[in-house]
């Protein structure tokens, strides 16, 4: 790639298309682009000046173009012309494998002199503590590689240090929008325009190579506003709020600005946790190492015959008992482990495996109040800065129903779904029709 004046059309600079990445970036200039390396922390570039070539030593290089039309020309020409050296990837390969070893030496040094320290007070089952988060990001906390759901089947705990830092993220998003996001994460944040109101950011720590992608999405104003959209669409709710487009507009996205040999967490509340399960299926199927899927308050529209391939993703299920969104799309099955959040600090963990009973009936501005992601965040925070004390899920042995009321049991059977679909169907008027063009693109999309 050369560089030249636009006056005198002299070559100034020449970056090599060896071994490098391009992305779309917006940040405080409109239509940039940046080239950054997949593996070393300099791009390849030479500079002219005063007739000399030098060295560049920059790890990016932003370009601003004219127009996002002219952009997306660059961006497309530039990716069809990037290649790859093999034997500059075999080397690279050998060089993270001899840094690897020197650090696991250099940490065994550094363990036998040093003095083992005592154990934090209150460190059990299911407490943590609440030290300095020493190398994050910013004093907010930024979640690593740390698994959410730890100990045993029998005896699970939950890291809600973890939890909280991911809390954060959709709270900052939801709450406070660019301002706090910028505030917050400051370079590592890119920040994305908003898509059909699913307002969006990544987190990309390349220091850690951690990215997060963080989604959240209330299409609704009201308990009333809500209960029209159930009347008028029924069971195209999905398509309605524009889930299976929010997907496709993500993992364009996700291939254009993330990194497939970083981990990747995907975190989401409310519709957005619905798109964050979807999109968590998507990457794992295209080789994405996926660290932790969190999602607080999503309704689920998944089908029975998803589940196999969404089985292996390590999804995270919050909810509080009160909030009844959860159930809004009836007879679909849940995914994934469930860390059910309950009054005095307690918490309960298991396996979801129910169907959605709707109870849209009991949509109240009170009740839907519990939806917002402040009451997830709230009550995260008390449980991070605090002793979390875990009891055990209601009737175990049997189907857990999230209602709108404290947790309770149903029994499995074939009756549950047309009790369901009976319910759903006399409260919106509308027949009871399953599958929706919405559901079934990403259906495809799954099985491809």
């Amino acid at each position: 790639m050369c560089i030249q004046q636009e006056s005198t059309s002299k070559a100034t600079g020449i970056i090599p298309l060896e071994d490098i990445s391009i992305r779309k970036v917006d940040g405080k200039k409109r239509f940039c682009f940046e080239l950054y390396h997949n593996e070393t922390q300099q791009v390849k570039a030479m500079k002219i000046e005063a007739g000399k070539i030098q060295k560049g030593h920059h790890e990016s290089y932003f370009i601003c173009a004219a127009s996002e039309r002219s952009r997306d020309e660059w961006v497309e020409a530039i990716s069809s012309n990037i290649f790859s050296d093999p034997y500059q990837v075999l080397i690279n390969k050998k060089k993270r494998q001899q840094q690897a070893l020197e650090k696991q030496t250099k940490k065994k040094k550094s363990t036998t002199t040093t003095t083992t320290a005592s154990p934090t007070a209150g460190s059990g089952s299911g407490s943590n503590s609440s030290g300095s988060n020493s190398g994050s990001l910013s004093s907010r906390g930024t979640p690593g590689s740390t698994s959410i759901i730890g100990g045993t089947s029998d005896n699970p705990t939950v890291d809600f240090k973890e939890l909280h830092s991911f809390a954060t993220m959709c709270h900052v998003l939801s709450s406070e929008g660019q301002p706090g996001l910028t505030s917050t994460y400051g370079k590592w944040a890119l920040i994305e325009p908003p898509f059909h109101d699913y307002a969006l950011f990544f987190l990309v720590a390349h220091p850690t190579k951690v990215q997060t992608i963080v989604i959240s999405a209330v299409k609704w104003r009201s308990a009333a506003a809500l209960q029209s959209d159930i009347a008028t669409h029924g069971y195209a709710l999905p398509e309605f709020y524009n889930v299976s487009a929010a997907v496709e507009h993500l993992r364009e996205r996700v291939f254009q600005l993330l990194r497939k040999d970083f981990l990747t967490n995907i975190v989401g509340h409310c519709l957005g946790g619905t798109v964050a399960v979807r999109l968590g299926g998507m990457l794992h199927k295209r080789g994405f190492k996926l660290g932790s899927v969190v999602t607080f308050g999503h309704p689920s529209d998944l089908q029975d015959r998803e589940l196999d391939a969404l089985a292996a993703l390590p999804i995270v299920r919050v909810t509080l008992p009160a909030d009844p969104i959860p159930t809004l799309f009836p007879s679909c099955p849940q995914v994934g482990s469930v860390v059910a959040l309950e009054a005095d600090l307690q918490y309960w963990v298991t396996q979801a495996s129910a169907h959605n009973e709707a109870l849209l009936d009991s949509l109240t501005e009170p009740r839907l109040a519990f939806n917002q992601m402040d009451a997830y965040y709230q009550a995260i925070k008390a449980r991070h800065e605090q002793t979390p004390v875990r009891i055990e899920p209601p009737a175990s042995q049997a189907t857990v129903q999230f209602r709108t009321s404290a947790p309770t049991v149903v029994s499995k059977g074939a009756g549950t779904r047309d009790r369901t679909m009976s319910r759903f169907r006399s409260l919106s008027g509308k027949k009871s029709h399953r599958a929706s063009s919405s559901v079934g693109t990403l259906f495809m999309h799954l099985d491809e």
